[in-house]
């Protein structure tokens, strides 16, 4: 029996001592002895799920390791009268590209690759006069010059008698590389979600393994992050939150359905992009990986240098100082780095990441809702206050 395996026996093996204290809409733990203003960040939430202007979210924050929010507000699916819960499994989207970062970290640690080193080093089809330059940092930073819209070029290739595997990750990333840079590398940014599958694909080839496996052998299974996975679990479909979108019929209040609880993606392979599924508790591991300088638990993942590799603003350096004066945040690989030396990230379905180091404290607000008025900044700059007032 694998590693994975046996922590999902211990966690089912502890789930009747749990049951009670989660068997409401809403859990909130609050170690930070009186201190009122959580709950008013929470409600900062609660209000807009109340009025039906947001369909759901689970707020999660951790304080010098202590949980003090875990909260689960409106509906996993509302046509099933189906609540949200605080184990909700959830799309994590773009917040994917922080752990397939880690994963590139995790590489360069054993020396198999550098994050200076070409892209076209390990993926033959990017050594091209386009290409040849393009290192993995500028693509872990979007400065590659990528201005390409999409996740891969549509349509994507069927099978054939002499490749019966395809599509697969390989094949339509080297497809990527006969598209043109629109701008040359490392002198812009601009977000692109079709880099990060070319590093999936970088991950794969320079490991020898898949990039689901990698990520399960080195991260998800060292910190015991048992409701993680690439792609989302075919056997736990009811664990999982509709994602929902703004209608766009008549302008009406109604809410779309952006995904169903299925383990339909957008394309029928692992990608790098996006497409992680995981939970409040488990994503919080991996964030808790980071402020603990690469350990948690007991179980390093990155050394101190990868961290600080990872939540440099590499993209600051493109800017002129007067542009500077304009901005608060840069890029740097796999999260959005802050002035104030804390970083987050966003997804698309409505995920909101962020870690504070001088404040100790992870925090989250994970909807599934796409294209909504998503207060997230509003929520964490109460949480903020909260902490900064129990000092």
């Amino acid at each position: 029996m694998n590693i994975r395996a046996l922590l999902q026996i211990r966690k089912m093996a502890c789930y009747s001592a749990v049951f009670f204290l989660a068997c409401s809409q809403y859990c909130t733990t609050e170690p930070v002895a009186g201190n009122e203003l959580l709950s008013e960040a929470v409600d900062v939430y609660r209000s807009r799920i109340k009025q039906g202007k947001l369909p759901n979210v689970i707020l999660y924050v951790v304080h010098e390791g202590e949980i003090v929010v875990s909260e689960a507000l409106g509906w996993r699916d509302k046509a099933a009268q189906a609540e949200m819960q605080t184990d909700t499994l959830l799309r994590m989207a773009s917040n994917t590209k922080a752990v397939v970062a880690t994963a590139v970290l995790i590489l360069q640690q054993r020396r198999l690759l550098s994050i200076e080193d070409r892209v076209s080093k390990y993926l033959p089809a990017f050594d091209n006069d386009a290409h040849r330059e393009i290192t993995i940092k500028q693509m872990l930073s979007h400065t590659s010059g990528w201005r390409f819209k999409s996740l891969f070029v549509f349509p994507l290739l069927e099978p054939d008698e002499d490749f019966p595997r395809r599509p697969n990750l390989q094949s339509e990333v080297n497809r990527l590389a006969k598209i043109v840079p629109s701008i040359e590398p490392g002198v812009s940014y601009s977000y692109n979600n079709a880099a990060y599958n070319t590093i999936g694909a970088l991950v794969e080839k320079v490991s020898g393994e898949s990039l689901e496996q990698f990520l399960i052998s080195n991260i998800y299974e060292p910190l015991g992050m048992v409701d993680s996975s690439n792609p989302p679990p075919v056997g736990r479909i009811e664990e999982m939150s509709v994602v929902y979108g703004v209608s766009t019929k008549n302008d009406s209040d109604e809410w779309s359905i952006r995904f169903k609880r299925e383990a339909r993606m957008r394309v029928p392979f692992v990608r790098a992009s996006g497409g992680m599924v995981s939970t409040a508790e488990d994503y919080a591991k991996f964030c808790q990986m980071f402020l603990g300088q690469g350990k948690y638990q007991g179980s390093r993942i990155l050394s101190r240098r990868s961290v600080q590799q990872a939540t440099f603003p590499v993209t600051k350096e493109i800017y002129s100082a007067a542009e500077r004066l304009d901005r608060t945040s840069y890029y740097g690989l796999g999260w959005k780095v802050h002035d104030d030396a804390s970083y987050s990230h966003t997804g698309s379905e409505g995920t909101f990441v962020w870690i504070d180091p001088s404040r100790k404290v992870v925090g989250m607000a994970l909807s599934q809702s796409a294209g909504f008025d998503n207060p997230r900044e509003e929520f964490r700059r109460a949480v903020t206050k909260a902490i900064d007032s129990a000092k």
